[in-house]
């Protein structure tokens, strides 16, 4: 029977994810891949192989969205995935995508002229979330957010993904990723839908985070 680690895997202070065996077989018998052992645990690793290889199977099986059919693999608490089809509803705003649009709708209405407890209490001392979003979004290379102009972060963080740029929402995406402090982030051809100048950006990104990928 195949095993998943679930208990935090670390190499010394540094999260790993640990393979012992690992394969994955179709049910109509096709291996995938089979009999893989290794360890992820350098600040930046690549996967490297051919269209069709399995690449994009072995990340969901470490992410936890198939199991393996043999063999097992240990794996830090919290491992973050970027899929390489993002699969983003365009109707959800970059709200959504980081997890925060009770609070932007309340920050909103409070800054309309609406009071009550709940708005209060669903803001508690976030107040400056907004500000510290469009920050890192800035720094993520978000170009909406780099020349924010009269926009305010709040009418910035509501803008659905259908009107951004494919680029840009792979952007949004990765940005929200990191901003939840995973510790280990899997992240399927990230740089598709990117321009250059967001390639380089990207990179530079990956090199500088502290989060083992």
């Amino acid at each position: 029977m195949p095993q998943i680690g679930n208990a935090p895997a670390t190499l010394g202070t540094q999260p790993i994810i640990n393979l012992h065996n690992l394969g994955l077989h179709w049910p109509d018998g096709t291996v995938c891949f089979d009999s893989l052992s290794g360890v992820f645990s350098q600040k930046l690793t690549g996967l490297i192989g051919d269209n069709g290889s399995g690449k994009t199977s072995l990340l969901r099986v470490l992410a936890g969205k198939i199991p393996p059919t043999s063999g097992s693999f240990s794996a830090p608490e919290t491992v973050a995935y970027l899929p390489q089809d993002l699969g983003l509803d365009t109707a959800r705003t970059i709200a959504d995508v980081f997890g925060v649009a009770r609070l932007i709708d309340a920050l909103n209405q409070v800054e309309a002229g609406a009071y009550s407890e709940e708005l209060y209490e669903v803001i508690g001392q976030e107040w400056d979330l907004p500000d510290r979003l469009v920050a890192e979004l800035a720094q993520f290379g978000f170009h909406p957010a780099q020349a924010l102009g009269a926009t305010s972060p709040l009418d910035l963080l509501r803008r659905p993904l259908g009107t951004l740029s494919g680029g840009e929402s792979v952007i949004v995406a990765l940005c929200a990723l990191f901003s939840a402090r995973p510790d280990f982030v899997l992240l399927d051809e990230p740089t598709n839908n990117l321009d250059g100048e967001a390639k380089k950006q990207l990179i530079n990104q990956l090199e500088s985070s502290p989060v083992p990928i």
